[in-house]
């Protein structure tokens, strides 16, 4: 049996404008899921390019940086935009195959508009990924305290030996005994009656020579450093590393590619104190070597900015030897029994003269060669792993004025400190007073010659290293439910959507 029914106009047209109200909410809930999935794939999209980091910088290094140049020698910009194309593509593709979908996409563009490069800033952009490293590692308030010692150390360093110079005590004695000699000449020539006398006097400067002790702590000190330091010091040279680096290409001296995102020049205290922990944690020196590297004497490298670890590590002893020169020095004066002693022996030494001010400035020379041979077994010390207190007291001193020629034989070297400072101490303090840009160009020096030695690498540059940037992301969609209702009749043919996305390694 067939059953008849009816539908007035009225109802028809309520039940018209009811389809075309679901519709549009439809419409209007698809578009807000349209720009949640933009969003998505926008950040996947660039996430993906970002995960195609380095991985011996990560490795060896554990730093986080994309390839400007993907391995050719030149940066570019155009590349990396279409490697985030291809990357959204492929993220679209797969949407869309997997499955019956509503929310169909089409990018129409992706652009990248500001980009950040590892030497910016002067090299500060490389330096914060490191601090930011290291922050996981190491406690603001550890940090204070370690701030502390490298001022303590820094203000050693910046003082002055002054007047405390054996060059100049010795010239002052060879000065008086060409004077006195001088005038007992023109004595001899005035009047031969006072040759006699003169030869008298003569005797007497013998008999003072003969009491002049049997060390002479001034002749010692110079012919010691007419020796080459590092052969006094480190002991057999021919077991130092050879290898070697063309400072050609060094970040200090080629054109550096440059980002066009604003960063800061400079670093705070607190991020200096991580870069140089974080230093002794990866990257070699003296004490302990780096086979598989450019150069095995990193640190030293860092310091002097030499081509060979061997000139390298001879510039860290000269300043280690200057250094410790200083610090011993202030102990000697504050020390009133070793100052005496150096004062007795200036009296043997310069007394002859009768001037009191030349007796002052042998003693203040016989302080700086006593600090000197002191400082000499003190950097010996350091070489074979021993610490060295930066103030010494009493009881760690090694050397006394009557035996320095024994004290630098043997191999000898001096006492260990327990409480002291080893020799990768020195050199963090050394490095937290370097200038920023300096050190920054001259890690990435060591960083980049040491991936060059990796198949596949041997073109990579440091200032083609991405750690960020900024991307207007342009998508399509066509209306769905919108053409079904005579609410969403108005609707544009295409739906637009633009993303702007950001991304560094820090955040």
């Amino acid at each position: 049996m067939k059953l008849k029914g009816s539908m007035t106009v009225f109802a028809a047209l309520s039940m018209l404008l009811v389809a075309s109200f679901l519709f549009a909410l439809l419409e209007g809930a698809r578009v807000q899921g349209l720009n949640v999935c933009a969003d998505l794939i926008s950040e996947v999209g660039i996430n993906s390019v970002f995960a195609e980091y380095q991985r011996p910088f990560w490795e060896d290094y554990h730093l986080l940086f994309l390839d400007g140049a993907y391995g050719g020698k030149h940066f570019s910009v155009e590349k990396i935009n279409s490697v985030l194309c291809q990357r959204i593509s492929e993220n679209l593709e797969w949407k869309e195959s997997s499955g019956v979908s509503m929310y169909h996409l089409s990018l129409q563009n992706a652009e990248i508009l500001e980009y950040q490069l590892a030497a910016d800033g002067e090299g500060s952009v490389f330096l914060e990924c490191v601090a930011s490293y290291m922050k996981n590692h190491l406690t603001r308030e550890a940090a204070e305290e370690i701030y502390k010692k490298y001022r303590d150390c820094e203000a050693v360093e910046q003082s002055d030996k002054g007047e405390y110079s054996v060059e100049e005590a010795d010239l002052a004695i060879k000065e008086q005994k060409k004077a006195q000699e001088q005038e007992a000449e023109e004595a001899v020539e005035e009047d031969a009656s006072e040759t006699e006398e003169s030869g008298g006097d003569l005797s007497l400067d013998s008999q003072a020579v003969e009491e002049e002790p049997q060390q002479n702590p001034l002749e010692i000190v110079l012919k010691l450093k007419e020796n080459a330091v590092l052969g006094m010091v480190a002991g057999d040279v021919s077991s130092l590393s050879e290898k070697g680096i063309d400072l050609q290409e060094s970040m200090l001296k080629r054109d550096l590619e440059k980002g066009n995102q604003t960063a800061a020049k400079g670093i705070n205290w607190y991020e200096r104190i991580l870069v140089s922990e974080y230093l002794e944690k990866y990257f070699s020196n003296y004490r302990n070597p780096k086979e598989k590297s450019a150069l095995s004497y990193e640190l030293e490298y860092l310091l002097c900015g030499e081509d060979t670890d061997k000139s390298n590590l001879e510039g860290v002893i000269n300043r280690l030897l200057w250094l410790r020169e200083i610090a011993n020095v202030t102990y000697i004066v504050k020390d009133r029994t070793k100052l005496n002693e150096a004062g007795i022996l200036a009296e043997l030494l310069a007394g002859f003269t009768g001037n009191p001010l030349i007796i002052k400035v042998v003693q203040c020379g016989i302080v700086a060669a006593w600090a000197y041979v002191e400082s000499l077994l003190d950097v010996r010390a350091l070489l074979r792993g021993d610490k060295i207190a930066l103030i010494k007291n009493h009881t760690q001193w090694t050397t006394d004025t009557e035996h320095l020629v024994e004290a630098l034989g043997n191999d000898a070297k001096a006492k260990n400190c327990e409480n002291g400072l080893a020799y990768e101490d020195y050199l963090k303090q050394f490095l937290f007073a370097m200038e920023t840009k300096k050190l920054a160009y001259r890690m990435m020096d060591i960083i980049e010659q040491s991936a060059r030695t990796i198949p596949g690498y041997e073109q990579i540059r440091m200032d083609h290293m991405v750690c960020g940037f900024s991307c207007s992301v342009e998508y399509q969609a066509a209306p769905l439910f919108g053409s079904l209702s005579i609410i969403g009749r108005g609707l544009p043919e295409r739906l637009q959507f633009q993303k702007t996305k950001s991304f560094h390694y820090l955040e």
